[in-house]
């Protein structure tokens, strides 16, 4: 007893309940309006019910949700109130209670009132589950339980923040402000931080690092997939209780009608202050000219940032507004700041520089947004092991350290180093800069094997092929075991064989899907594209059968038009082949010129230059179908080009 008793007072806690206890009840009947009672209304339609309390639980209803973020703090301001107050604070600290009697007393308090309400909830739910049955169709027992867990971790983390706030500051308004100040300010950091890196630090990695939610105690909807959101709250409980009471045992009444109630902590405020708003202005004017990579542009509103809330916090802190003559930490700090700004843009600490050693490598994570533009797969990011592969993505990575592009494709390097730390960067380049690179990268089995699964099973597991043309055509079917496996055979050919020249030059004329069983059991589906300069695999085509069936040929088409003005917006084919169009148009009718107006089509790797090109429109024989190709202009043969002008 006597443990319990030097913790916290017994005739504190039955008062307070005695004071505060209509808090705890309204906030019961808040939680049954949303829980039980909107449920049981709900209940006769069995859908609407479970998505109501599957947005509740995941933290996707907005009411739920600000009543969630809204009283834990409220209540914290409520039971705290005392201290702001001289009169109240003079007469609770003359009972006969130590300050951590008091302290953990009214932390009791707030815990019961805001955990209390949330366990009734949980039972009564649980109650109703068992009594008729709904969780079958809806939601289990378990996941009530947790939703109890994780929302009382939410209100206890809010609570315990607001508290140590109540500790610091000497105001119950600047309690509720600066409670939601702090707790949306790792956030706020975190992205202003990394926006001024992004801009000082060539390739810094800003997408790894934005996602750090987790931090800020307000953004609640990632409790519900995001364990790391409940240790980060966890943790914050720990800290904060333990500064909190030692502070509190710190605290005089003689500081507690100030802004902030310690000296120490008031250092921490003016400067923190003028950071946050030196880093807000400078993203702010990068935002709002649009230029958010201009450092100079964002220098300028760190200047202005700085100077208004070093002022502002001197004015808060100080009562008053003659203060602008106190500039000598205003300096101090300008210099500490502009030496670490000069300090990041020559790279002193070798961050833009670095690049690792083939031998400190273990694996490398590469994307290419131009190698996406060849190799079709879903998945962005692959892995590489091989020494080849990454000697290969090293040198590209050099050699974009040494030229420093700015525009372009984005590339993405992520090293995973054998003394198990990571380095990432992304760079936008401009791909043609670089083909020297990327040559022997794209055409290593490596990187085709992990761009096209084909390259890795047995032909034995794929029992369709499904062929869908670029165009209009149906699709192709082919089930024929024979004609299955050869075509793979085939197609694993050229993808083995072909060179990065030919993927720059290739017009993907289908898409090739395989489908098939793993060795599981599974269903895989597999795909590839069937490219023009596929050879081999086009003349086996044709010697099938099926190759008429996939292209557009000369003899598909019955007219073609090309819009000759310069300025030209799309209209319909019909409008165009009517001669109802608002353009003018070149129509050629001669089959000869058909194909060559056919073989000027834009390759993949013109469609990503400045090439001049048009759209052609096609109509079709075949039940008066259209069909319509983009043109590399330069590649026409002149008597159509004449023709244009």
């Amino acid at each position: 007893m006597k443990l319990k008793t030097s913790f916290f007072s017994k005739t504190l806690i039955r008062n307070n309940f005695k004071i505060y206890g209509w808090f705890g009840i309204v906030y019961t009947l808040v939680w049954l309006m949303i829980m039980p009672l909107a449920y049981l209304q709900n209940s006769q339609r069995a859908n609407s019910a479970y998505w109501y309390m599957d947005e509740v639980m995941s933290y996707d209803y907005f009411i739920s949700n600000t009543i969630l973020i809204c009283i834990p703090i409220l209540l914290a301001v409520f039971l705290f109130r005392y201290l702001h107050v001289e009169k109240s604070y003079t007469i609770i600290h003359s009972y006969p209670y130590t300050r951590v009697q008091i302290f953990n007393s009214y932390i009791v308090v707030g815990l019961v009132i805001l955990v209390a309400p949330l366990l009734i909830n949980t039972f009564i739910m649980i109650i109703i589950n068992g009594v008729t049955g709904y969780s079958v169709d809806s939601i289990e027992d378990i996941q009530y339980i947790y939703w109890f867990l994780k929302t009382s971790l939410i209100s206890i983390t809010l609570f315990i923040i607001s508290s140590f706030i109540g500790v610091v500051v000497g105001g119950s308004i600047w309690q509720l402000i600066l409670s939601y100040i702090f707790c949306i300010l790792p956030i706020g950091l975190n992205m202003m931080i990394i926006h001024f890196l992004n801009i000082i630090i060539y390739g810094f990695p800003q997408n790894y690092y934005y996602n750090m939610n987790y931090f800020c105690p307000l953004v609640i909807g990632d409790a519900y997939h995001d364990y790391r959101y409940n240790v980060a709250n966890l943790i914050y409980v720990i800290v904060f209780y333990i500064f909190g009471l030692y502070l509190y045992k710190k605290r005089n009444l003689e500081n507690s009608s100030n802004l902030i109630c310690f000296n120490i902590l008031k250092i921490i405020f003016k400067y923190g202050v003028t950071f946050c708003f030196m880093l807000l202005s400078g993203v702010a004017l990068t935002y709002w000219t649009d230029d958010k990579e201009s450092l100079v542009l964002f220098l300028v509103g760190c200047i202005i940032g700085a100077v208004i809330g070093y002022f502002l916090s001197e004015m808060l802190l100080q009562k008053q507004f003659n203060v602008f003559k106190k500039v000598k930490g205003l300096i101090v700090y300008s210099l500490i700041m502009t030496i670490i700004v000069i300090g990041f843009k020559n790279d002193v600490l070798g961050i833009s520089t670095k690049i690792p050693d083939c031998e400190e490598v273990e694996k490398i994570e590469f994307y290419c947004g131009y190698g996406h533009n060849y190799f079709n797969n879903n998945q962005m990011y692959f892995r590489y092991k091989t020494d080849e592969m990454i000697e290969y993505i090293i040198n590209l990575h050099t050699e974009i350290v040494d030229k420093r592009p700015n525009n372009g494709q984005s590339v993405r390097i992520s090293y995973y180093l054998e003394n198990g730390k990571n380095l990432s960067r992304v760079y936008n380049i401009d791909a043609k800069d670089y083909d020297f690179c990327f040559k022997p990268i794209f055409e290593s089995i490596e990187y085709k094997q992990n761009h096209y699964g084909l390259l890795t099973r047995d032909e034995e597991d794929i029992y369709n092929i499904n062929i869908n043309p670029s165009n209009v055509k149906e699709k192709i079917i082919i089930k024929d075991q024979q004609q299955v496996q050869e075509l793979i055979s085939i197609t694993r050919q050229q993808i083995t064989n072909e060179t990065y020249e030919d993927m720059k030059e290739s017009i993907d004329l289908a898409h090739m899907d395989f489908y098939g069983v793993n060795s599981d059991g599974e269903n895989i589906e597999l795909s590839a594209e069937l490219r023009n300069n596929y050879a081999e695999l086009i003349s086996w085509l044709k010697d099938k059968g099926y190759y008429d069936d996939i292209a557009i040929l000369p003899q598909d088409i019955s007219k073609m038009a090309i819009p000759i003005s310069e300025s030209y917006n799309y209209e319909s084919e019909e409008d165009i082949f009517n001669n109802k169009g608002k353009y003018n148009y070149l129509f050629i009718e001669d089959e000869q010129e058909i194909k060559q107006v056919l073989d000027s089509a834009l390759n993949d790797s013109e469609r990503y230059d400045d090439t001049q090109y048009k759209m052609v429109y096609m109509k079709l024989k075949v039940n008066d179908l259209y069909e319509n190709i983009y043109v590399n202009i330069s590649k026409l043969p002149n008597s159509i080009r004449q023709k244009l002008n």
